[in-house]
């Protein structure tokens, strides 16, 4: 017999404190996501920074990318975190098995919780690992870097932004990661699940 446990409940008051973390400095005219450590700070001027963590996966329990977030958390300005919307890498160990990872709803409500601003991103690029996987796969440098600077111009906080961000941007980022594997798997030489 099949039960259904409904939990319903409001939060109504969240705080917490960061654990001071060294977070290093990039540049924001040189700041590379793909080289740049999995958190820090990025100077966007004399008196502008925004504290940044990236994933490299959508998938919260194969990486644990919170980890990255609570350095950020001590923070006082805008945290941002990265966040591919898809990742491919290809054929599983089993026939019919992919590595295929998608961002959650649950990722979104818990980054409004913690008023971190989500940067929706893509791979746009990666190596041939086999004939069927890749590896290395690297983000959109020219967008997250766009995203970043609007972050640092946008006056709300970031539900105001996550909202907008998901309803203007899900649809096409998703469609632009997918388009991507596709010209991936031939460009590479890889199988395509």
């Amino acid at each position: 017999m099949d039960r259904q446990l409904i939990v319903e409940g409001k939060i109504r008051s969240l705080h917490f404190s960061g654990q001071p973390a060294h977070l290093p400095v990039y540049e924001f005219d040189s700041f590379n996501i793909n080289l740049a450590k999995s958190a820090g700070l990025v100077r966007l001027g004399a008196e502008t920074c925004i504290a940044y963590s990236k994933w490299s996966s959508p998938k919260r329990t194969r990486t644990y990318p919170f980890a990255r977030i609570y350095d950020t958390y001590s923070y006082g300005g805008k945290i941002v975190t990265v966040i591919p919307v898809l990742k491919d890498e290809g054929g599983g160990e089993r026939e019919n098995d992919t590595n295929l990872d998608r961002v959650n709803y649950i990722t979104y409500s818990w980054m409004n919780l913690t008023n971190i601003y989500i940067i929706l991103a893509w791979y746009a690029n990666a190596e041939k690992k086999s004939e069927s996987r890749i590896t290395n796969q690297r983000l959109d440098n020219d967008y997250i870097r766009s995203q970043m600077r609007r972050i640092a111009e946008y006056k709300f906080d970031a539900h105001h932004w996550n909202q907008e961000h998901f309803h203007r941007d899900f649809i096409p980022i998703y469609q632009r990661a997918i388009e991507t594997y596709k010209q991936l798997s031939p460009k590479l030489s890889v199988d395509a699940p």
